[in-house]
């Protein structure tokens, strides 16, 4: 596959982060529309419609980060062992770094008398623990909300090897089998006791699936494949609206999370494939999503007595933290530089070792 066709899949990406930031924004900022016909109540109301449903993005996350599993396991058929400490420290460095970061200036500005903190401090070892090695646990008693993401995805890591094999073995067949078992296998009734945070991951197991398996076609059939997404387009804006109207309807939510997990790939995926690509901020985008919601919270307050114009502050508010991630991903690549170097130092000490062993 060509490379300018895999645009489209980094500018997906950077419009999952954008849409995440611009609802929490708006969280902060602005009124909830809580039903479809506040949704679209006013013209104003419909122009905002991209802050209101800014939680499309969290199934765009997870779809995303599926569909960039299933192209690096299909292009790349290394060990489950190499493939796991390639993924997971692209999510521990960026996460530890910036945890650190933020706790530096949480302590600076708690010596100073600050009216805010970041984060929330664990009262227990065990909560330590949790935050630290992101173990599934509720996210209210988190660092900062927000990071339930995290855990979720993990969890999800730890389950793509069955979906990769049945997905690349079985094709269509597998997918299918795969994702039946994703839409229900959260709503079976079972107690798990301390690992039931851990089960409800799965809730977002349908969008990784179908993720996966876009991703895997794409290395498999590539031309055909996009070829296919991009005719999905309709289909993709009927999945967002009978989705939207699943998700806020009892006893509906099962049926929107395929439907949007695939709707919002779809719809991003077209505007992804329009004339624009900005790298560098894609690059920097993991590290964005990390340092942004403390920050959203501290600027509300900062904001309090300011009502408008709220553009203003958006504006500063994506300025801010896009320059904060900048700088967690700056320091995260000099930490993961570093562990490279050691390991590549270690090597032919290794080897050198095993060449006496032998000899």
């Amino acid at each position: 596959m060509k490379n300018y066709k895999l645009k489209w899949v980094d500018n997906t990406r950077l419009l999952a982060v954008l849409g995440v930031l611009s609802f929490h924004f708006y969280l902060q900022f602005g009124a909830p529309r809580p039903t479809l016909a506040q949704l679209v109540h006013t013209p104003h109301d419909v122009l905002m419609l991209p802050f209101h449903l800014g939680w499309f993005a969290d199934f765009l996350f997870f779809a995303i980060s599926g569909l960039g599993l299933g192209m690096s396991a299909a292009r790349n058929r290394k060990s489950w062992t190499r493939f796991y400490v390639d993924r997971v420290s692209k999510i521990y460095i960026p996460y530890w770094t910036a945890i650190v970061l933020m706790f530096a200036y949480q302590g600076i500005a708690s010596s100073i008398g600050t009216w805010d903190h970041l984060f929330v401090i664990p009262q227990t070892w065990q909560g330590w623990v949790k935050d630290v090695l992101l173990i599934p646990q509720d996210p209210n008693t988190a660092f900062s909300t927000h990071f339930w993401f995290l855990p979720s995805l993990l969890v999800l890591y730890l389950a793509f090897p069955f979906a990769f094999k049945m997905i690349d073995r079985f094709g269509v067949f597998g997918f299918v089998a795969v994702l039946v078992l994703a839409c229900s296998a959260h709503r079976m009734p079972i107690d798990l006791g301390p690992f039931n945070y851990a089960f409800m991951a799965f809730a977002w197991s349908p969008s990784f699936v179908i993720g996966a398996y876009i991703g895997v076609m794409l290395v498999k059939h590539p031309e055909q494949t996009d070829r296919w997404l991009m005719r999905t387009l309709p289909l993709g804006v009927v999945c967002l609206l009978v989705g939207t109207w699943a998700v806020m309807t009892d006893g509906k939510v099962w049926l929107g999370h395929p439907l949007l997990g695939f709707g919002t790939l779809s719809v991003s995926g077209a505007l992804g494939r329009l004339p624009w690509h900005l790298p560098k901020l894609t690059a920097i985008s993991f590290e964005v999503y990390l340092v942004h919601m403390p920050f959203a919270g501290w600027y509300r307050h900062f904001f309090g007595f300011v009502t408008s114009p709220k553009s203003l502050i958006y504006v500063f508010f994506l300025v801010s933290v896009w320059l904060m991630g900048a700088g967690v991903h700056w320091v995260a690549g000099a930490v993961e530089a570093r562990i490279r170097g050691v390991r590549k130092a270690a090597q032919p000490v290794s080897t050198a070792a095993a060449a006496v062993v032998q000899g």
